[in-house]
């Protein structure tokens, strides 16, 4: 993870990396936070939390604006979308914790750069749609194998072996997905 000396310095940094993928309303967020952060000490600290990131903060105003929206073509005032990206960088993790539960999933992992959520296989579309509802946007969303037991490997020539039989597993176009237990 970066160290960045300013919250300042985080967003236009991250702005210039999503300026590189073309992302439409990028630009005039970053500018509008940029100078929201003139003496504003508590946006600073909220910016600086490092599992916060512009990208996110895109995300969220995405979501809201499909939300608000609901499917029909519209406008939206530049105030409203502003509000939208300092209100994802005031996020409670508790509150986000608190939607994630009330959606019916069974964790909550906050990550640098993403939060992963658990649920029940039979629960995955039911917490997906009803976390969208609320204006959450996935950058991923599908069902996965998750170990029960994870194993460790410390003879040189397993973890050689393993890597070996993972490779060739992905390379082969037949396989589609490669789960293991090991790390």
């Amino acid at each position: 993870m970066a160290d960045y000396k300013s919250a300042k310095e985080k967003i236009e940094k991250q702005f210039k990396e999503l300026k590189q993928r073309s992302t439409a309303p990028a630009e005039p967020i970053s500018k509008y936070l940029t100078k929201k952060l003139e003496g504003n000490q508590e946006l600073e600290v909220q910016i600086m939390q490092s599992h916060k990131t512009f990208k996110k903060c895109l995300d969220y105003v995405i979501g809201k604006a499909r939300k608000y929206l609901n499917g029909s073509n519209g406008y939206i005032e530049d105030e409203t979308v502003y509000k939208w990206s300092t209100e994802y960088f005031a996020l409670d993790d508790e509150e986000i914790e608190m939607s994630v539960i009330e959606a019916g999933a069974e964790d909550l992992s906050v990550e640098d750069e993403y939060y992963e959520i658990i649920t029940d296989v039979a629960d995955f579309a039911t917490v997906r749609d009803a976390l969208a509802d609320e204006g959450y946007v996935f950058s991923m969303a599908e069902l996965r194998y998750l170990p029960q037991n994870m194993m460790s490997l410390s003879n040189e020539d397993d973890i050689k072996n393993m890597n070996k039989l993972v490779d060739l597993l992905e390379e082969d176009d037949d396989v589609q997905n490669v789960y293991h237990n090991w790390g």
